[in-house]
């Protein structure tokens, strides 16, 4: 099975960070596998439907028994911030072009988890502080976007959608590519590459070549435009 890996995930930690990942994984129908030093959290891994390996993340030959070099990113989620730190120094060298996103507990290991390699970095009880003051204030936007973001339940799903050279809507017009008129899809921000995102997205925004597309449509909808955007 292991042979067999290829575009996945790799998640290091199983704790309560690392099962709600691995939860949201099964969800998407994306392959993962998880690594742990603890043979009992490797375990309940393997329980909960898991593939699931016992083993130092920060180790290189663990690495590579689990594919890095083929797959599509890490998440570094073991409870200690020093170990994230080196589990992504390590993945960094190992894959320079993988996605790493790693649990920081602390606002000061922030730069150091981006200087150690990572894409993004996560806080999980800074986002569950914003999460809880958000369902106070403002519960209804916080019950929609929880069902939006999650795909529990409604039709409507967020996606990103990434506009290759060469595809059909690459150097249209909002207008000119008809996404809301043919598709039903409505297009939420824009970003040109590794800048910031616009949402004031009108009918003469120019989607281009490289940019990122933040929509919300149907399952269906989704899949006719990435047809769309991928080049011919």
């Amino acid at each position: 099975m292991l042979s067999e890996l290829k575009d996945h995930v790799i998640v290091c930690g199983f704790g309560r960070v690392g099962r709600n990942v691995t939860d949201e994984l099964k969800v998407e129908g994306v392959p993962f596998i998880v690594i742990d030093i603890d043979p009992e959290e490797a375990a309940q891994a393997t329980d909960h439907g898991c593939l699931a390996v016992v083993g130092n993340a920060a180790n290189e030959t663990m690495l590579h028994e689990v594919g890095i070099d083929k797959a599509r990113a890490l998440v570094a989620a073991v409870n200690s911030d020093a170990e994230n730190v080196f589990i992504t120094l390590t993945a960094r060298s190992l894959q320079p072009d993988i996605y790493i996103v790693a649990r920081a507990n602390y606002e000061d290991s922030t730069p150091k988890l981006l200087r150690a390699g990572a894409n993004h970095t996560i806080m999980p009880y800074h986002i569950s502080g914003k999460r809880i003051a958000t369902k106070l204030i403002r519960p209804s936007v916080a019950d929609f976007l929880d069902e939006v973001v999650h795909a529990g339940g409604l039709e409507m799903i967020l996606e990103e959608v990434y506009i290759e050279s060469g595809s059909e809507f690459a150097g249209k017009t909002v207008a000119e590519s008809q996404i809301r008129n043919q598709l039903g899809i409505t297009i939420l921000a824009c970003r040109v590459q590794e800048g910031d995102f616009d949402t004031r997205v009108g009918p003469e925004t120019i989607l281009q070549p490289g940019g990122v597309l933040i929509v919300l449509g149907t399952p269906k909808q989704l899949s006719e435009m990435m047809k769309f955007a991928r080049a011919r």
